[in-house]
């Protein structure tokens, strides 16, 4: 290339490269909040109410503490019906993971065995 044309290209590409903004985090982070606040919504009173008691819990303890969500667990009341709507048994597996709930500090997982299928409590 002839020393004009170069010259011509290492400009823009100083141009551009000045121009050039990282996309901003804050944007991104406030799309994942709104689409979670959306889930969020859409899932069983139930499980809201679970989840609602298990960030609860963190929040206050800073982290997870074994007892304290066992208990959380325990005395959760999910209705059969509320279940039922994502418990997906896959028919070539002993048993499915289903995700109801998920952030960066746990996963909320219903766990469902096929009849005759080994099990137990989770």
């Amino acid at each position: 290339l002839n020393k004009k044309i170069k010259k011509q290209m290492t400009m823009t590409t100083r141009k551009l490269v000045k121009e050039y903004k990282e996309p901003e985090l804050e944007n991104v982070n406030k799309t994942k909040q709104e689409n979670q606040k959306k889930e969020f919504k859409n899932l069983p009173k139930s499980f809201q109410r679970l989840i609602k008691n298990i960030n609860k819990e963190m929040e206050q303890q800073k982290g997870c503490r074994l007892e304290e969500m066992k208990m959380i667990m325990k005395n959760a009341e999910i209705p059969k019906r509320d279940m039922m709507k994502y418990g997906i048994i896959m028919k070539d597996t002993q048993y499915t993971r289903n995700l109801i709930w998920e952030t960066n500090q746990y996963a909320l997982i219903l766990l469902t065995w096929n009849p005759g299928g080994k099990g137990g409590k989770q």
